[in-house]
């Protein structure tokens, strides 16, 4: 059996625009389908390169941070780098607010326009 040439997917964490834990997604891909960002934002996001992206934070789930139901809705984004040993930065919650909302107007208007397309 030959082995494939891509690496196994990576489960991301999304935390809110005020660094919350809102939810576990199974890979990158899924994680920019489900947000409608391109995959690159989510992996520079993930990576470092990007501090957020669409008014979230991502990152790669670390193997050695055990991530309960508990959590979700409680674990904050500095608390979570501490616990996988990286400094990072953050935007304020009124700027990440900000890009959230932008994005939200973004998505809103492509589905009217999906919407006046099929009348």
């Amino acid at each position: 059996m030959n082995k494939s040439s891509f690496k196994p997917a990576k489960r991301v964490l999304v935390f809110d625009w005020a660094g919350i834990l809102v939810s576990r997604v199974s890979s990158l891909q899924a994680t920019a389908k489900m947000q409608h960002i391109a995959p690159q934002a989510v992996s520079f996001a993930c990576a470092g390169k990007y501090i957020g992206a669409a008014g979230y934070y991502f990152r790669h789930e670390n193997d050695n941070v055990k991530i309960e139901d508990d959590d979700f809705g409680k674990l904050r984004l500095a608390e979570y780098d501490k616990l996988c040993g990286e400094k990072r930065s953050y935007h304020s919650p009124k700027v990440m607010s900000k890009k959230y909302k932008a994005i939200a107007l973004k998505i809103k208007n492509a589905k009217k326009g999906k919407e006046d397309d099929n009348e």
